[in-house]
């Protein structure tokens, strides 16, 4: 990691800042497929605590890990969504989830499901917000498996 320590040269520093930046790999393209949401229809015919407003949603971890996951609806405003999770660090792992139900719970949609063959479980808490919610990948209970990520940076887009 480079860090580059400012003097009153305000304007060299911000290229040095934006040299080493670039040098370093550093990205700000998120690794999801459709991290808008394009072609949603955002047509506003539903309350944003309704589930059937929900079309897309994209998280990435904002913690230690560099967890993201996917969120699609399996037809328009159904309240059914299929779902792509993916970490490298600390524990790598991807997994896709083909019938993930998505809750309101008065502050946060939950979205749950598990693998077809039933062996994992998905859990994604959020309001579309950044810094909040948390993901998890788990066999029985939170905690217990590979993947445990918050807070989250997310984007909800809506029918």
């Amino acid at each position: 990691m480079t860090i580059v320590r400012c003097t009153p040269q305000l304007a060299l520093c911000a290229a040095a800042a934006f040299l080493a930046a670039s040098l370093c790999g550093c990205s700000s393209k998120s690794p999801c497929q459709n991290p808008t949401g394009d072609g949603c229809g955002r047509t506003g015919a539903y309350t944003d605590d309704d589930p059937h407003s929900v079309c897309h949603v994209c998280c990435e971890s904002a913690g230690s890990s560099d967890a993201w996951t996917e969120v699609s609806q399996t037809d328009i405003a159904s309240a059914q969504f299929t779902a792509f999770a993916s970490q490298g660090h600390p524990v790598p792992g991807t997994a896709s989830f083909s019938m993930i139900g998505a809750t309101w719970n008065g502050s946060y949609f939950s979205f749950d499901g598990q693998t077809l063959d039933g062996v994992l479980n998905y859990h994604l808490l959020t309001r579309g917000r950044n810094d909040e919610g948390n993901l998890q990948l788990f066999y029985f209970n939170p905690g217990d498996c590979c993947v445990s990520a918050a807070p989250l940076n997310c984007t909800i887009a809506r029918n």
